[in-house]
């Protein structure tokens, strides 16, 4: 390893550098509030723990609303494919305007005879 130190040059670099990239976060009050943040949960550790615990849960309610609509959709396109299949329409035609599969459909065909 070197023992050398730093060139006062890249030093002054180094100062404006920092110095730019202050004044560019004190120009955004959002870099700045984000700044903060991130300074404060930085050096408090039960606060860096919060951070993470609702980053998480945030996370998993995302999931869990993407899921549902998901979820949501799939059952609106059975409900389609359902009175398609009460109007008698053909797989294929099902198939073209619902995206399920023809075993899907299959599916449905079948829950639907079981009713009857």
């Amino acid at each position: 390893m070197s023992n050398q130190k730093p060139s006062s040059k890249s030093i002054f670099i180094a100062k404006i550098a920092t110095t730019i990239l202050y004044k560019v976060i004190e120009m955004d009050t959002a870099i700045k509030k984000a700044d903060e943040k991130l300074t404060f949960i930085s050096t408090d550790k039960e606060a860096l723990r919060l951070y993470h615990m609702r980053e998480m849960a945030l996370s998993d309610w995302t999931s869990g609303i993407n899921n549902a609509k998901r979820e949501g959709r799939q059952e609106g396109r059975i409900e389609i494919a359902a009175k398609m299949l009460s109007d008698n329409k053909s797989t294929d035609e099902i198939i073209k305007y619902t995206d399920l599969t023809e075993k899907e459909i299959d599916e449905i065909r079948t829950k639907l005879k079981t009713r009857e």
